[in-house]
């Protein structure tokens, strides 16, 4: 596990650690989390599947996020058993979609 406390940090740490999951705060500093989600896109088939994490919860601060790539989401102020269940449906698509 890797932690960036903003955009810039997120997106050089991806191209030296290649997560299968990324957690993406869409309020992070320096580039906001749509704009790292779209940067991750062009890793190819690299990419992490992506937990879009947010107070943002507007309909549309939703349709943003999936049009960022974000496959599922969270929001804040996060519970245990919520990230939980939301790592546990990555590592299902993950295990049943093996080319992700």
């Amino acid at each position: 596990m890797r932690v960036a406390d903003d955009g810039p940090t997120a997106l050089s740490m991806v191209e030296d650690f290649h997560p299968d999951v990324v957690v993406l705060d869409l309020a992070i500093p320096g580039i906001d989390g749509y704009e790292v989600a779209e940067r991750f896109q062009q890793h190819g088939p690299q990419k992490p599947v992506l937990i879009a994490h947010s107070g943002y919860c507007t309909e549309a601060d939703v349709l943003r996020s999936i049009n960022a790539w974000c496959c599922f989401r969270g929001t804040k102020p996060a519970e245990p058993h919520e990230l939980r269940w939301l790592l546990d449906c990555c590592e299902q698509l993950l295990q049943a979609n093996p080319s992700l």
